[in-house]
């Protein structure tokens, strides 16, 4: 079986069936954490086995200085956009745009720290950590790496049924592919993910309150 088959067959079974599922049941959707970690096994399996350092995972101090220095802006612009289309946008097609909750409700606080501490983090391990090191094994064109990051990143977003999530995610997935790329750093693309997410939580809040 070719590399390329292996690689295929992982994105269906470990990305697109769970997210379709996901995508349509809500149940799922609150369980994803489980399914994350099924899936994390067996990254965990495929990291072992190719005797993949926590560097090539991006955790190191080497140029961190530099990466958060280049991503603040865009980071900054993401979230000032996000909220110029809250202001700006009619309240009846901003509801189109924001779609649907379907996590269970929770204290707002609890919601941002949740995203903070959990959400941001493993989704970095996950979209820029092992999948931009698992991508390299198969493709070596910078703009393939970058195309399927992007899109494995946005997609993933799918459940969330809103369309303005997955503009964001897609402008966010090519910031932190481009950085990360650059700078090989994970903790400074967890950082800029964090406050970006808490940030557009806050702002989805002020108008549609969880």
């Amino acid at each position: 079986m070719s590399k390329y088959t292996i690689f295929y067959l992982e994105v269906l079974f470990f990305f697109v069936i769970p997210v379709s599922l996901l995508t349509v049941s809500s149940n799922l959707l609150a369980a994803r954490h489980v399914l994350m970690g099924v899936g994390g096994l067996y990254c965990a399996w495929r990291l072992i086995k190719s005797s993949a350092t926590l560097a090539d995972l991006g955790f190191h101090a080497t140029g961190f200085w530099q990466s958060l220095k280049n991503i603040v802006i865009p980071s900054a612009l993401i979230i000032l956009a996000t909220y110029l289309v809250f202001l700006l946008t009619p309240h009846n097609f901003l509801k189109f745009l924001v779609g649907y909750d379907s996590l269970p409700t929770v204290d707002f606080a609890k919601r941002i720290l949740a995203y903070v501490i959990l959400s941001a983090p493993v989704q970095e391990l996950i979209f820029r950590g092992y999948m931009i090191w698992r991508i390299k094994e198969i493709y070596k064109n910078p703009k393939e790496i970058e195309f399927i990051s992007i899109a494995l990143f946005t997609l993933a977003h799918l459940p969330f049924h809103s369309p303005l999530i997955l503009v964001i995610t897609f402008f966010m997935g090519l910031v932190y592919v481009k950085n990360y790329e650059k700078y090989q750093n994970i903790y400074t693309v967890t950082i800029s993910h964090a406050v970006v997410g808490a940030a557009l939580i806050i702002i989805r809040n002020a108008w549609f309150p969880f």
